[in-house]
């Protein structure tokens, strides 16, 4: 897939190489009424799944709360879909090739940032609630702390999409429908440790991953409802396990410290006061995975509620993953709170989708 440059306030010319380089050009960096260009990267589009509410808020609110001095492009499909586009993307923020952007937790321990894998927590974030609840809260603020010495400023968290088993051939309810199953994860060690657990093969992939399951040769991919339908996905891999949620995709707004070392402290303000609307806005929004669920069934995808003995059987084989996020103490009393949130949402996000849909 091509990369694509928007510009927010302004228009640039995209770089032809394969790495594009941050662009640091200003007319001068004051906060004088002069503007300064900030360079934003995304492995997707800025709102990829039409629900991403939060990154997009970000790109908008760079602008609004800057009246104009600021002038935002985002390289879109940064990394071509490659599994590892994304620890890519946070390589490069980190080292100030790129200004900033959003990836997501799921990306920064392959980048060699550890810190953020108890979002991942399996089965543990599993609904709307409990996300808005993570990105708000002083949990939040605990985890991007961990950003700290990194070469990445984390400027807040904002609610992604909720991650299920998708399937092809029958769905994943049981432990045992999982065994030997080559499962897509999304370069993530937690997401690699679960599929293992649950006695799967996990495959880290791209967006080629549709052409391995065409050739026989996987059987599904942790997904979430509104990107699968937005890519036009269909019946590749289309039994979903409704009330199973793997884990939830949190963004991760960002920017070089580098990058942020180089602006004025008013500059400095804009930047956080853009990624706390962005928080705002991504918590303050609904999330209607439902409707986008009921225009898959017309596509031939088929949702299935796994039974509570099946739920229970889960659990049991993904305990060790969770024990292995609390092996150090800041991570043990990090895992609590968020299983805090967990108790307080217990309810898995639930899809209302007509009978014949199930």
């Amino acid at each position: 897939m091509t990369r694509m440059r928007v510009a927010i306030g302004c228009t640039m010319a995209l770089a032809a190489s394969t790495m594009i380089a941050g662009c640091q050009t200003h007319s001068a960096d004051k906060a004088n009424g002069d503007t300064t260009v900030l360079t934003l990267a995304t492995i997707d589009d800025v709102n990829d799944n039409g629900q991403s509410y939060g990154p997009q808020a970000f790109v908008d609110s760079l602008v609004t709360v800057s009246g104009g001095r600021f002038k935002v492009e985002v390289t879109q499909h940064y990394g071509n879909g490659s599994a590892q586009a994304e620890s890519n993307l946070v390589k490069a923020i980190a080292s100030g090739t790129i200004d900033g952007g959003w990836p997501s937790t799921r990306s920064f321990a392959n980048a060699g940032i550890p810190g953020f894998a108890t979002v991942e927590a399996p089965m543990t974030i599993s609904s709307y609630a409990a996300e808005k609840e993570l990105v708000s809260g002083p949990v939040a603020g605990e985890l991007l702390r961990r950003l700290d010495g990194s070469g990445v400023v984390g400027l807040g968290l904002a609610v992604g999409p909720l991650r299920q088993p998708f399937a092809t051939h029958a769905p994943l309810l049981a432990p045992a429908d999982w065994h030997g199953v080559r499962f897509r994860v999304f370069n993530s060690p937690v997401q690699a440790d679960t599929v293992t657990a649950l006695g799967a093969v996990p495959v880290n992939i791209g967006q080629s991953w549709t052409e391995e399951v065409r050739s026989g040769n996987l059987r599904g991919a942790e997904f979430d409802i509104a990107q699968y339908a937005h890519n036009g996905y269909a019946t590749e891999a289309g039994d979903v396990t409704a009330n199973v949620v793997l884990w939830p995709k949190v963004f991760v707004l960002s920017l070089s410290k580098k990058r942020f070392d180089s602006l004025t402290s008013q500059q400095q303000g804009w930047v956080r006061e853009a990624a706390a609307q962005a928080v705002k806005a991504s918590a303050d929004a609904s999330y209607d995975d439902s409707t986008i669920a009921q225009s898959l069934c017309i596509t031939g995808v088929r949702f299935y509620d796994a039974s509570a003995a099946q739920i229970a059987a889960l659990r049991s084989k993904v305990r060790p993953v969770l024990d292995k996020l609390a092996m150090t103490t800041s991570d043990a009393a990090l895992l609590r709170a968020i299983q805090a949130i967990a108790r307080r949402h217990p309810t898995p996000e639930p899809l209302n989708v007509p009978a014949d849909c199930r």
